[in-house]
């Protein structure tokens, strides 16, 4: 006995749905289509007018439910320029964000690498004045 579809959780509901439509149509495997208008059913979109999360391309997904035939378009010409333009625009930004993070990452590895240098540099004169101390020091010892 299946459980009536308002009964059942969305993730039921999809499985059951999407089993009887590979029964009706003898089909092993479901289009990215029919998956998606099966998810509409689901989540309530043809009921509500609304599936949240999907924003004004909705219709570009689902189609619309008018009852008549659906037609799916295979360009999006003005929301795909759109897409292309905000995904580019992203890309921009994170690609910028990106430039930053390994310029200040070189910024404090020249700085490590001076401050070594640095080190090096104070210890070998330390160690040279050091032994110009000791050479004066017996120079003068030794004269009477």
């Amino acid at each position: 006995m299946i459980e009536s579809p308002s009964l059942m959780s969305a993730p039921e509901a999809f499985q059951a749905k999407a089993e009887a439509l590979k029964r009706e149509t003898e089909i092993e495997e479901l289009t990215e289509e029919q998956i998606n208008k099966i998810y509409y059913e689901v989540v309530g979109g043809h009921i509500r007018a609304r599936v949240y999360g999907t924003g004004s391309g909705e219709s570009l997904f689902y189609g619309n439910d008018d009852g008549g035939a659906t037609s799916t378009t295979t360009s999006l010409d003005p929301s795909s320029a759109e897409v292309h333009s905000q995904v580019q625009k992203l890309f921009e930004q994170e690609a910028e964000q990106l430039r930053k993070v390994v310029r200040e990452e070189m910024r404090e590895q020249m700085k490590l690498e001076m401050r070594e240098e640095m080190r090096e540099q104070m210890q070998l004169e330390m160690c040279e004045e050091v032994q110009r101390q000791v050479r004066e020091f017996f120079k003068s010892s030794s004269q009477p």
